[in-house]
């Protein structure tokens, strides 16, 4: 049995960003993860990382790396489906050190951060079996080529995802509740010099976003109630360059269903983030809706906060759920609140009723004409929190004045 301080299982983006804030720190790191790579052709979207996350990112040393990999984008551009523009949000309005976005594909942002997890031991393909309390710590079970090995460790992290075998061996409880719209995303080509920054269509009960991935690349997303694939490839393609057309010149790279991804949509969240010796992280301890483009920046700063807390309880030698609540106190109110307006936006772009299709567009309009107003709906969406004292909810998004 080998002996480590720390063992993490998920080497995604939660679980690797953990170890690299602790590499330097003289701590023993046991990282452990099945998925050998990830798949391009099956990975069909890609991660809008916010001012939040791009600043995480920057702590990390990773920013100029991603910023390479993907494409920097300056604002959101609202408009009905169709064409006719609502409103535009503009990251440089916020009072923030990094007031852009970079969107980079899922498997090249995975990746990169793999390849920079130096100073740690690395186990993959390896499987979490299970952990035992021992005194003092945990003894962690790992199924490695089929042979199994045990790992002691003084804190046991669970990045393994929303369907986390940690937090079910913790005996820590989730509510999961699945909603009503499953999200597709679709990689395409692109002219670089016609999109360069993200645009969402709105229309009756629905969404479709379009955002530049990489030179010559994009991805479209949108939100589904029902099956895409009715009429064939041919009338999907039609369909996106009804609604947005600067998907024109682009459509025609979709040749087959191969490039594009459906997932359900669900919403899941932890009864609690932490166990003595035991700390979930990222999706594991709670999901948001992709709507709100914060996955990856709350991941990356649940990381950063944890491993603040993980040195204090290592120069303390404690281990309990309560030395580690602090990890808690401090990340879940946010994640919460970016869930709930994943919840309320969700429900607001994708009803049909004539009166809320006509609320969802005064809100747009709001957004344009109202600096202030437009300053707290894109601070609450980038989980700025001290921002915004108040949380977003819809009697504040449809009426004026702003919650401010």
């Amino acid at each position: 049995m080998k002996a480590y301080d720390i063992v993490v299982v998920g080497a995604s983006v939660a679980g690797t960003a953990f170890a690299m804030a602790l590499r330097d720190e003289g701590l023993r790191i046991l990282v452990v993860d099945p998925q050998v790579d990830f798949d391009e052709s099956r990975m069909t979207w890609g991660h809008d990382i916010e001012p939040n996350g791009l600043l995480a990112l920057d702590w990390l040393g990773l920013l100029d790396d991603i910023k390479r990999l993907g494409v920097r984008h300056e604002r959101w551009i609202a408009e009905r489906e169709g064409g006719g523009r609502l409103s535009e949000w503009r990251y440089d309005e916020l009072r923030h050190t990094h007031a852009y976005a970079v969107c980079v594909r899922a498997h090249l942002l995975r990746r990169r951060l793999r390849e920079r997890l130096s100073g740690v031991d690395v186990v993959i393909p390896g499987a979490f079996q299970g952990y035992r309390r021992v005194e003092g710590g945990v003894h962690v079970d790992i199924e490695v080529e089929g042979e199994r090995r045990t790992a002691s460790a003084k804190l046991l992290v669970g990045a393994d995802g929303p369907r986390s075998r940690v937090r079910a061996q913790a005996g820590i409880g989730a509510r999961v509740r699945r909603y009503s719209h499953s999200w597709v995303d679709t990689i395409m080509s692109r002219d670089d010099d016609t999109l360069t920054e993200g645009h969402i269509y709105f229309g009756r009960g629905s969404y479709l976003g379009v955002v530049p991935t990489r030179p010559g690349e994009l991805v479209a997303f949108e939100l589904t109630a029902g099956p895409h694939r009715v009429g064939g490839i041919e009338r999907f393609r039609e369909d996106y360059v009804r609604r947005a057309p600067i998907l024109a010149g682009s459509v025609d790279s979709v040749e087959s269903w191969d490039q594009v991804t459906v997932a359900p949509g669900f919403r899941m969240r932890a009864e609690r983030w932490v166990a003595d010796h035991v700390a979930l992280l990222g999706d594991a301890a709670l999901t948001v809706n992709p709507i709100t483009s914060q996955g990856v920046s709350l991941a990356l700063e649940d990381a950063l906060t944890l491993a603040v807390v993980t040195g204090q309880a290592f120069r303390r030698g404690d281990f309990t759920a309560r030395a580690l609540r602090p990890y808690e106190l401090w990340r879940r109110p946010q994640a919460e609140r970016i869930q709930e307006l994943g919840d309320l936006s969700l429900w607001g772009f994708t009803r049909r009723s004539r009166v809320l299709s006509a609320l969802k567009e005064r809100t747009l309009r709001h957004l344009a004409a109202d600096r202030d107003f437009r300053t707290y709906v894109m601070a609450s969406y980038c989980g700025l929190h001290w921002l915004t004292p108040k949380p977003l909810t819809i009697l504040n998004a449809v009426r004026r004045p702003h919650p401010v």
